[in-house]
């Protein structure tokens, strides 16, 4: 990377010069600007260039770059200040060819040609006390109607009910309410009137959460400051503890050893010594009677998980695990525990290796695949090796290798049966995938093998182009993609094959999707459409469709309340949208959690007509459902997902479904993971599952019973053979890439289509390809020839409308989301992943695992109840079209942004990603539930000679009010600022901070500091004892621990120093 330092001279006196940078003398008019120069190959044939403008008081105003556009353009993005050094206006991003130093004036008439509107920026104002009271929204339709986002600054009235929780006992007492104007607020309302009101007690801590001035969750905290207790929305209504709230106990250092979740049963934890969690249970273990384990090495690296059925569980206790190759250790894996009766019959599930390849001489060596690694590479720091346990007590085991800068060059893994798999890789000077090739040893002695060649665009590094190559039975299938993206670095074109058909992409200013067009598939959403009520907070209004089966238009409007749940879906049709109103209508209502008390569907009816479907009424036990009646007449038309009526419904103590009458479902049992593990039929019937015990499916078997078998709700049988009328099983290999029915190669699946290697389903072989829509719905499968071999409708919560191409309905699974969708035996559910989804009664089957980062809605709720702009990827996460996602990729192994990803995001995930320990910093970042934003400021923030390089700010509401005293480890939301400016000025002056390494690896740096202080449990848990002991006595305010940096600051190091080896 090049860096340039280009001053005015009219301020500047002095240069100082240094080896690794080139500092060039120039001036631009009055600004002082910074260019920046990043190579993108080994001899500097590409690059991009960024130069960041200053004003004469130094602050940014006009960043420049032209590495994000598809076409080598330059992107200009402006903000302006007031006479109070306030920002006071943010223009949208533009695109023109110079790297000049733009004014406004120039800015506003390129933005006027690129997005034909003349207010393509947001404004801020501010109170007296600069803080911010409303903010534009850009847009022309949003400038003619007044809509911002509005934020005030208030004290509580009478109406903030008072909750305590004593120190001395389990307890949670009603005391009255809070006095007038002993808590203080802000509300924030966005651009269609819905709010959100925060009240915060003198100490910072959160008291109440208000939702459209009624939806009201509290937060109770114990004297000690330690939450204790979470009351969502419906508690006000009944004040029962077990159903709606979370509850949370401490043992004397702080940390959590019970947590109970709202209608479930209680989960322990137990701690070492250091403070590592080294136990847990939970109500599944505790039934079968065990505990789960973790075992670490001197570095805090978890090395071995399982089970056991008793154990010493001592917090005085420091259990460690070292490696020798030629010692059994615990349970055969080599790790030898300095605790010898630590463990009482303990079971593997999970095993680590890292730092060499030693487990490839030891005793297991025959149990890993055949590999070509050199068992002498340096790998210090890297995972080198693992085992799982699956659920049908085989073990999945990997080996993984590197290059010399810590690419993940193969991979080996032996799976279920003895299937080997190897994956080899190769970058790209900037260390994206270059090529990638699988080859497939089959159990038959067949071989199945893939290579990927990707290339990417000169001058956003972004993937222009892919290559496929699918082996199979000497059957070679090609496919080649082509990506391009217009001046602002949006995609705006795939290419296909010609007959397959292009798709191309149109947005509207603020960067959302209003277009995707195909040969036959076309999708256009709004969110102030004419022919519908507006929505100007982000929501989506309406979307029509057209789909090549019939080219019939078709379009929902729809209507949201107050907490942005989708309240009505009204469907019309035809080219005026005049016609088949109301023929598939979906329309819901909720209790305060969010739970769906009323579902109402239109469709085809039994008679042929269209009418009400589903007519359905839920009854609850807190959040857990009862009963669901359904008052529409019956329909049992080929394709329905007819509902039962008086379906009931039983949970177990971890708040995951049992039992379902309506589905005929007696009884499903979990794994020691609380994955599902198998489904007991009332027929006879089973369906049963391999997990690993991380999570990861490998198997679904279905058995169809003979006639006249009846089992018992609550109850189980085991199918002898004579029982069994057919077996049906599918294996998921390659990540649930490759899929294997009945033991024989059916499909590979790649990202847009699939390959259908099996006459199956009517299904020729040959290459095959979605078109989607804005959700990644697949609408349409179109054969390479051109042939549209299956249609798909849905309903907004993913039932498909009861029609398709004829006979194809069943071609391919993938439907709602991209989700495999499993109608055997009546079960109608999407597989997300992490949990299962029933759409009928549009929610999932099981508690959401990060259910305390959404304590206003119950955890079965599926997203929010907001389906037209939300999705959950695997299970775990709602990620909206407004809000930034980062998500584990199974394929690439990594954690990587979806679309909706902003700048920051972006580059805070690429820059962790390029150190391994970045990577295990971003993945605490994920993982843990507190809510962490980010913003890479351009600003710099200098205090003397004390360089600031970044903040963690806790945030009561969107517009966040800065302060660093964190309320619970698992629930505070926290923007990281990063300050680019500060890095930048850092390198200036050589300080040895970051000396030697890019903008962007300083970024990962800095970013990984920030990540240890608001989501590793035990910094945050050492930095609130201290706090709620130290308090300064003038300003009333916690005192920060005085080792408080340390960590982080070892960790910014270990990444710093792990950059400099790249």
């Amino acid at each position: 990377m090049e860096i340039k330092y280009i001053f005015n001279m009219k301020k500047i006196l002095s240069i100082i010069t240094f080896s690794w940078l080139v500092l060039n003398i120039n001036a631009q008019g009055n600004y002082n600007y910074i260019e920046t120069v990043n190579m993108l190959d080994s001899i500097q044939s590409r690059s991009t260039t960024n130069i960041m403008y200053y004003d004469g008081f130094g602050r940014p105003v006009l960043n420049v770059s032209n590495g994000i556009g598809g076409n080598g353009n330059n992107v200009y993005t402006l903000q302006t200040y007031d006479n109070f050094d306030r920002i006071d206006k943010k223009w949208l991003p533009v695109a023109d060819n110079s790297l000049d130093c733009y004014d406004e004036n120039q800015i506003s008439a390129i933005a006027a040609n690129t997005y034909s509107d003349n207010y393509a920026y947001s404004t801020q104002e501010y109170d007296t006390q600069n803080r911010a009271v409303s903010s534009s929204i850009a847009g022309k339709e949003w400038n003619d109607k007044d809509k911002k986002n509005v934020y005030k600054y208030i004290v509580n009235g009478d109406d903030v009910k008072m909750y305590v929780a004593p120190l001395n006992s389990d307890s949670l007492l009603a005391t009255g309410y809070y006095a007038c104007g002993t808590l203080t607020g802000e509300t924030s309302i966005d651009a269609d009137g819905h709010t959100i009101t925060v009240y915060e007690d003198m100490s910072g801590h959160k008291i109440l959460e208000r939702r459209a001035e009624y939806n009201d969750t509290y937060f109770v905290y114990n004297d000690l400051g330690q939450l204790r207790f979470v009351l969502s929305p419906e508690y006000q209504k009944s004040q029962d503890n077990a159903i709606f709230t979370y509850e949370y106990r401490y043992d004397k250092n702080g940390r959590v050893i019970k947590k109970i979740l709202p209608g479930c049963k209680f989960i322990q934890y137990w701690y070492d010594k250091a403070g590592r969690l080294t136990f847990m249970q939970d109500d599944n273990l505790r039934q079968k009677g065990i505990y789960r384990f973790m075992l670490y090495d001197n570095l805090n690296r978890m090395m071995v998980q399982g089970t056991c059925h008793d154990c010493m569980r001592d917090d005085n206790l420091l259990p460690l695990v070292t490696y020798s190759q030629s010692s059994d250790g615990v349970l055969g894996t080599g790790y030898e525990l300095n605790i010898t009766d630590l463990l009482t019959e303990p079971s593997l599930e999970l095993v680590n290796y890292y730092d060499n390849y030693g487990f490839l001489n030891s005793r297991k060596k025959n149990d890993f695949p055949n590999t070509t690694t050199n068992i002498n590479a340096k790998t210090l720091g890297l995972q080198t090796g693992s085992i799982a346990l699956a659920s049908n007590d085989e073990y999945i085991y990997h080996v993984m290798s590197y290059d010399i800068v810590g690419n993940l060059t193969d991979v080996w893994v032996k799976e279920l049966g003895g299937i080997t798999e190897h994956i080899s890789n190769s970058y790209t000077f900037t260390r994206q995938l270059k090529n990638s090739n699988s080859i497939v040893e089959l159990k038959n002695g067949e071989t199945f093998s893939t290579k990927c060649f990707d290339t990417y665009n000169k001058y956003n590094d972004k993937i222009s182009k892919r290559e496929l190559l699918i082996s199979y039975n000497n059957i070679l299938s090609t496919s080649t993609i082509e990506y391009y993206y217009d001046n602002l670095g949006r995609l705006f074109s795939i290419n296909r094959p010609d007959k397959v058909g292009d798709i191309s992409y149109n947005y509207d200013i603020h960067g959302w999707t209003t277009d995707i067009l195909t040969n036959s598939f076309n999708e256009h959403i709004s969110s102030v459409g004419a022919n519908s009520s507006p929505c100007y907070n982000g929501n989506i209004s309406n979307i029509t469709w057209q789909n090549g089966h019939n080219n019939l238009s078709r379009g929902y409007n729809f209507t949201y309340d107050g907490l942005n749940r989708m309240t009505n879906a009204t469907y019309q049709e035809g080219g005026s949208m005049s016609s088949g109103a109301n023929k598939y209508n979906e329309g819901l209502e909720y209790d305060e959690n969010g739970n769906p008390t009323h579902v109402k569907r239109n469709g085809k009816m039994q008679d042929g007509n269209f009418g009400a479907i589903d007519n359905l009424k839920l009854t609850y036990h807190g959040n857990q459902l009862l009963t669901v009646d359904d008052t529409a007449p019956m329909n049992l038309n080929e394709g329905s997902f007819d509902f039962k009526n008086n379906s009931k419904y039983q949970y177990d103590g971890t708040g995951a479904l049992i039992t379902n009458s309506g589905k005929g479902i007696a009884y499903i049992e979990y794994t020691d993971g609380n994955m599902p593990k198998r489904i007991q039929f009332t027929n006879g019937n089973v369906t049963s599952y391999v997990y690993t015990s991380i999570g990861q499916k490998l198997r679904t078997i279905h058995y169809t019973a003979v006639p006249n078998i009846t089992v018992a709700i609550g109850s189980t049988h085991n199918l002898c053979n004579e029982e069994i009328l057919f077996k049906d099983s599918t294996d998921y290999i390659m990540d649930g890439e490759l899929i294997l029915k009945n033991g024989k190669v059916d499909m590979y699946c790649f990202d847009g289509g699939f390959c259908s290697l099996d006459n199956n389903n009517g299904r020729k072989q040959g290459l095959y390809y979605y078109n989607k829509d804005h959700l990644g719905n697949n609408r349409e499968v179109v054969a390479a020839d051109g042939t549209i071999a299956q249609t798909n409708n849905y309903y907004p919560f993913g039932t498909p409308f009861n029609e398709g191409t004829s006979s194809s309905s069943e071609l391919q699974p993938y439907k709602y989301n991209g989700k495999e969708l499993d109608r055997m035996h009546g079960l109608d559910i999407y597989d997300y992943g992490a949990r299962q989804m029933e759409p009928v009664i549009c929610q999932w089957t099981t508690v959401d695992p990060l259910s305390e980062k959404y304590y206003n809605i119950s955890p079965y709720v599926y997203c929010a109840n907001n389906p037209i702009n939300s999705i959950d990827p695997d299970g775990k996460m709602i990620v909206c079209n407004n809000h930034n996602a980062v998500y584990y990729n199974a394929k690439s192994k990594r954690y990587v942004t979806n679309k909706y990803a902003d700048a920051s995001t972006r580059t805070v995930v690429s820059s962790l990603s390029g150190t391994n320990k970045g990577k295990q910093m971003l993945k605490m970042a994920v993982l843990t539930p507190t809510e962490i934003s980010f913003n890479i400021s351009s600003e710099k923030s200098i205090d003397g000679d004390q360089f600031k390089f970044g903040t963690s700010n806790v945030h009561t509401t969107r517009i966040g009010k800065s302060g660093y005293y964190r309320n619970r480890e698992y629930y505070v939301k926290v923007e990281i600022t990063i300050y680019k400016g500060t890095i930048e000025e850092d390198a200036a002056n050589n300080k040895i901070k970051h000396a030697g390494l890019t903008t962007k690896q300083a970024i990962g740096a800095v970013a990984g500091h920030e990540i240890t202080h608001v989501a590793d449990p035990t910094e945050v848990e050492a930095d609130l004892n201290y706090e709620k002991t130290h308090i300064d006595e003038n300003t009333k305010k916690p005192i920060p621990r005085d080792d408080t940096e340390v960590k982080a600051n070892k960790v910014e190091s270990i990444i710093c120093d792990q950059s400099l080896k790249k």
